[in-house]
């Protein structure tokens, strides 16, 4: 058997040191050439047709309705503002309905025209979550409506057993 010096023994292991160092680089290397690859691809998408498919579904999800209905159904713990927008119109806004046994939350909107004694319905996917036991108030010179709190959770209303 024949013994190595340290100068030797310290060689080798400097050039298995740089083999695995070489061997780091060239897998970093190969994963940036694929990352490139894939980003080329990315550079390639119409930047317009994604443009105008966001536009279209952001203009369907902030779309409203307004159809004319009956009064809305027999509720509580709804809430009931003046319009920002006319001085003859009132906004009524979610509430509950308890049958004895279970609590139905509304998040459906109305508008109540004062002088046409006519109810509507307002619709749009972007609605508030169904609640009762809210408040809101009117905002400022923007003429917009802030709700807030509120619950739509049986276990905490009054008469949930």
């Amino acid at each position: 058997m024949v013994k190595k010096d340290k100068k030797t023994k310290n060689a080798e292991q400097k050039a298995r040191v740089a083999v695995k160092q070489q061997k780091k680089v060239a897998q970093k290397e190969k994963k940036g050439k694929s990352k490139g690859a894939e980003d080329s691809d990315d550079e390639d998408v119409d930047l317009e047709s994604v443009l105008e498919e966001y536009a279209r579904k952001q203009a369907q999800f902030l779309k409203v309705t307004e159809t004319s209905c009956e009064p809305p159904s027999a509720r509580s713990a709804l809430s009931i503002i003046g319009s920002p927008s006319s001085t003859k119109e009132l906004l009524v806004f979610g509430g509950e309905y308890y049958d004895g046994a279970l609590a139905s939350f509304f998040n459906d909107l109305f508008v109540y025209h004062v002088e046409k004694d006519e109810w509507k319905k307002v619709t749009s996917p972007n609605s508030p979550l169904p609640r009762s036991g809210h408040a809101w108030c009117r905002g400022g010179n923007a003429g917009g409506v802030y709700l807030f709190g509120g619950t739509f959770n049986q276990k905490c209303l009054r008469h949930a057993s």
